[in-house]
Parts: C-alpha cells; structure tokens; sequence
C-alpha cells in the first residue's frame, strides 16, 4: 500500500487536497490490512486449537505430540474469549489424562510449560490474575479436572 503510494503521489504537493485524499484512504487500507491480519491470525489458531481438541476427543494422538500440544497452549495463553480459552484449557488436562500411560510421558513437561505461560504478565494471559493457586485451590482444581473428564 505505502510503495503504490509512494509511486503514485510522487508528483503531487503533500499539501495538496488529491494528495491530503489520497493519504487518508491510504491510511485506512493499512489500518484494514493490519486488522485483516490480526483477525486470520486469532481465527487460524483457532482453527488449529479446535482441530487438536478434536483430534484428542477422538483419542487419535499422533507420536509427536506438539501439532497438539502448541495450538491449545497459545490458546491458552493468548485468546481473549476466556470461554475458547477455558474449552483449551480443558483439552489439555483430557490430553495429560490419555497421555498418562505413554513411555516416556510427556506430561510433566506440559505442565511445566503450562506453569510457565501461566506465570506470565495478567496482561498476555488474559484471565491469569492470580497465576499461583494455593495449594487446597489446585488440588480442588485438579479433582474438578479428573471428575470431569471420567
């Protein structure tokens, strides 16, 4: 946008009311464009978040278990809808319980990464205000995750 532009004002007064014009509608593509981008990047993890909780719900796990793993943790970490992000969430703890039993099991390190973006600043995990239970709250939290998920 800023090169055509660029190419097409060159001779036009930046004073000018065509070049004032032309600058505004400028303006509004890049803001569109920037908008346009932020809204296919929430709605592809999304997509891959809702792909991967399929793919768990189904109990399909592949070998490798970051395609499953990344999406529900950005989700996690990044979505603003707190009930898409609760819905993650819960994907995580049925994938720790069928990851239980594998060799080597994966699941202190996803929790470990789980801990980690859960520590980070209330502002980039939108629903983290107290990101350390006590420890009767996780063990509440962690019975509530088992009973559900039976």
């Amino acid at each position: 946008v800023t090169t055509i532009f660029t190419e097409t004002t060159a001779g036009l007064n930046v004073n000018s009311k065509q070049w004032l014009a032309l600058e505004s509608k400028r303006q509004q593509a890049q803001s569109t464009v920037m908008e346009t981008n932020t809204e296919w990047q929430q709605l592809h993890l999304r997509v891959h978040m809702f792909t991967a909780c399929a793919a768990i719900n189904l109990e399909v796990l592949p070998d490798k278990l970051n395609p499953l793993v990344r999406p529900l943790m950005e989700t996690v970490k990044k979505e603003e809808n707190t009930l898409i992000q609760s819905y993650a969430a819960s994907f995580i703890a049925k994938l720790l319980q069928q990851c239980a039993s594998r060799s080597p099991c994966p699941n202190s390190k996803i929790v470990k990464n789980l801990c980690a973006s859960a520590c980070m600043d209330p502002s980039a995990t939108p629903s983290s205000a107290c990101p350390v239970p006590t420890a009767q709250e996780h063990a509440k939290g962690l019975e509530y995750v088992y009973v559900g998920f039976s």
